[in-house]
């Protein structure tokens, strides 16, 4: 008797053992997976938050500007990680549809915060000015130049060209906003000079801008030419008067020589950084691009070569292969043909892409019966874009500051992409 009593209790631990590791993992309900700020969402959208995974039914809420939204785990959420989907729908007063946006983030860890706003609208500035407008910008005592820069509409774009008119002005006049900078710089030889303007915040049919006495007290640089790619430069001044667009070339044909020389005014306040911007197309199926944020023009860029290959077979996810080395984030953007609907998805790799099952009380906000089976058997354009930037600790920090722009360091940094149709 003892002897068996001895066998059962040694056939208990066994047991407990070797199958303890098949309970399941315990999460803790109350865990906040994602917290959603939607002011300044545009308030003529209607948008929901859905999570899930493979493990999972998903959960979802729809979003209502001005409110912050709060998902915990609860009960139906299982898993280490999640994917967050944030769809944002456009009707006009018929309650038709005119544009849906699905924007979707794959394997992440719990805990992220989103900024709405910024997350649909990437770059833009929420400005409190009524926008009041100069009709025309007019120039007076024009020295004689070969190539010259001016800003063109608003302070944040500009064109670097061999004459004053800009393609971008409406016929008939040059508008302008009121109450910010205008930059020109004209160049002739190796010789240039600037002017950066207040322009009155006040609506004005008119404005002369004087190019008599340009300031010439600026330092110049020399980027060498692409031989073997047409390269669209950008260069953005950025100081006390937020964002000043210096330079933005498009042809290089304007430099005859063999290389492109930038002239950049020296001791502004509103030109304490700069962030240059290099766009190289190999092929009209590819596209890089290297931005460089510091105190003084990057001349010397390099790109990303991620070996990126796409392709889509209708009603599947598009198949996509690349090397393994130099980026962090993939987003692969989907257009479809009728031209209302737009998926973006941001993943850490190939690996992983599936169709989520959305809860049908977000896809009948949309349309009835709209699924995205029937959305991938009739795609537009698909565009694979990998990232690599310096401020990106790991892939979850990648997505947190996609999520939350706003979370980005002020330090100097660069950022490489390369984009595969």
């Amino acid at each position: 008797m003892k002897l068996s009593g001895r066998l059962f209790v040694f056939h208990l631990l066994f047991v407990s053992l070797f199958t303890g590791c098949d309970k399941p993992e315990k999460y803790d309900p109350e865990e906040v997976l994602t917290t959603i700020d939607t002011e300044n969402w545009n308030h003529g959208y209607q948008g929901f938050v859905i999570i899930e995974n493979k493990e999972s039914v998903p959960i979802f809420s729809e979003l209502t500007r001005g409110q912050e939204f709060i998902l915990k785990r609860g009960d139906k959420i299982t898993g280490d990680q999640v994917n967050l989907h944030l769809l944002n729908i456009l009707k006009n007063p018929q309650n038709e549809v005119i544009s849906w946006t699905l924007y979707s983030f794959i394997g992440i860890y719990p805990g992220t915060d989103v900024d709405l706003y910024s997350v649909f609208n990437p770059g833009l500035v929420i400005s409190s000015s009524s926008l009041k407008r100069i009709g025309n910008i007019v120039f007076t005592e024009i020295p004689p130049f070969e190539i010259v820069t001016r800003s063109a509409n608003n302070q944040r774009h500009c064109h670097t060209q061999n004459i004053l008119q800009v393609p971008c002005a409406q016929p008939g006049y040059d508008s302008y906003i009121s109450g910010t900078c205008f930059y020109v710089c004209l160049q002739q030889g190796e010789e240039a000079g600037y002017k950066l303007v207040d322009i009155p915040d006040e609506p004005l049919a008119e404005y002369a801008i004087s190019l008599g006495g340009l300031n010439d007290d600026m330092s110049g640089y020399i980027i060498l030419k692409d031989p073997l790619n047409q390269t669209d430069i950008d260069i953005t001044a950025h100081g006390s008067k937020g964002s000043i667009e210096i330079f933005a070339l498009r042809d290089q044909t304007i430099f005859p020589d063999n290389d492109v020389e930038v002239f950049v005014p020296d001791g502004l306040p509103q030109m304490s950084s700069f962030t240059t911007t290099y766009v190289r197309t190999p092929s009209a199926e590819r596209m890089q691009k290297s931005i460089y944020r510091s105190g003084s023009i990057a001349t010397g860029p390099s790109y990303l070569d991620a070996g990126l290959m796409v392709n889509h077979i209708p009603g599947n996810m598009p198949s996509i292969s690349h090397n393994n080395d130099g980026f962090t984030q993939l987003l692969t953007e989907i257009s479809f043909n009728n031209q209302i609907g737009e998926w973006k998805i941001v993943h850490p790799d190939a690996g992983g892409l599936y169709i989520p099952e959305l809860p049908d009380e977000v896809l009948n906000a949309i349309s009835t019966g709209f699924s995205l089976s029937s959305q991938l058997s009739d795609v537009g354009i698909v565009r694979v874009t990998a990232i690599e930037d310096s401020r990106w600790q790991d892939y979850n920090d990648s997505v947190q500051q996609t999520l939350n722009p706003g979370s980005y360091p002020e330090d100097d940094y660069t950022r490489l992409s390369d984009r595969k149709l």
